[in-house]
């Protein structure tokens, strides 16, 4: 006559011992998440980055893990000795039952600031996941950055972009030779807007989207000199896709980038244009090129192209970056402004 009695004390016992062992679990995953932070800002400080956090706490039970920062302040960005991080807060989650995928968020933005200009981000989110590397040895990341509304001012020019996403896949060992990746990226960038209009194209980029990957290691010290030594040691970027649309013109490219002498982008792509009949239009509305040498060109060009799926003409033709401009074929598309280091 006990024994249902007896069943539910059994039950209760054993609830409240699972709730004790999750508990345990939890307060043990949220002391290894602050000591995760701990531990990091005290590899940063050995790196000679002054990294400094006003409040840190954990909080979540029973179905998060979060951990909340504020008052973020670096000093000393890598390759940037006199660079500036702020972060007004901080914020990353994780289930308890996946430490190993993170959440994140900066909802108040952030900002960085240098010698050389200033860096605004209004809004960033995201999410980091452990990976495998070959062999499935551990190590590596995944991580999928959301922007919204970020600035890049240097000088006299501004570059806004409306949305960004970026994904960073890092490689479980850092690359010891020029054909070892460091790391690779997927970009998606919508509504970019320069500091001023690039004639014929427009002020706005329309859409871009990259995907490359960074090959050689980038080595200690300032900005200059780790890019000197990168493009010595025969560093270079190559980019499996591009993909632009830029006022009237489209283009899709793939190739290599690397530095020239001076620091300077230096490239060959194999690409597919589209659009340059308006491209041609717009220069001599602009009084780039005079009308006969338009035409010319339009002749050239129109005996070169081939039609696409959609039946839009389409010219493939190599891509070249050098002396400071992009070239198309052998004419000189547009003429970029110099990168100061």
């Amino acid at each position: 006559m006990f024994r249902p009695r007896s069943r539910l004390a059994a039950g209760v016992a054993l609830i409240a011992v699972l709730v004790a062992l999750y508990s345990a679990g939890w307060l043990f995953l949220a002391h290894r998440a602050r000591g995760a932070v701990d531990a990091y800002a005290a590899r940063e400080h050995d790196r000679g980055i002054d990294l400094s956090i006003a409040t840190r706490t954990v909080v979540g039970f029973p179905f998060w893990i979060e951990v909340r920062l504020t008052g973020i302040v670096a000093q000393g960005l890598p390759h940037v000795p006199d660079g500036r991080l702020t972060v007004p807060t901080a914020s990353a989650w994780a289930r308890p039952w996946q430490p190993e995928a993170w959440r994140f968020a900066l909802l108040g933005g952030a900002t960085i600031d240098g010698p050389k200009g200033h860096v605004g981000i209004e809004l960033l989110g995201g999410h980091a996941n452990a990976v495998l590397g070959p062999g499935a040895t551990p190590g590596g990341d995944v991580v999928d950055l959301h922007v919204d509304n970020i600035v890049v001012d240097s000088g006299d020019r501004e570059l806004k972009g409306a949305r960004v996403r970026l994904t960073l896949r890092l490689p479980p060992v850092a690359p010891r030779a020029h054909e070892e990746p460091l790391f690779s990226i997927s970009l998606q960038a919508h509504q970019v807007t320069l500091s001023s209009a690039v004639a014929p194209l427009g002020q706005e980029i329309d859409h871009l989207q990259l995907d490359g990957t960074w090959r050689g290691p980038l080595p200690p010290g300032k900005l200059p000199d780790a890019l000197a030594a990168w493009r010595d040691d025969g560093g270079t970027i190559e980019l499996q896709n591009i993909d632009l649309g830029w006022g009237p013109l489209g283009l899709s490219a793939d190739g290599t980038l690397a530095l020239d002498k001076d620091l300077q982008p230096l490239g060959a792509f194999s690409a597919r244009v589209m659009g340059y009949d308006a491209i041609l239009d717009a220069l001599v509305a602009s009084g780039g090129i005079r009308q006969n040498d338009a035409s010319l060109a339009r002749m050239g060009l129109s005996m070169m192209a081939q039609r696409g799926a959609d039946g839009t003409p389409q010219l493939k033709t190599p891509v070249t970056v050098q002396d400071g401009s992009i070239f198309l074929g052998p004419a000189r598309l547009m003429k970029l402004a110099k990168v100061s280091w």
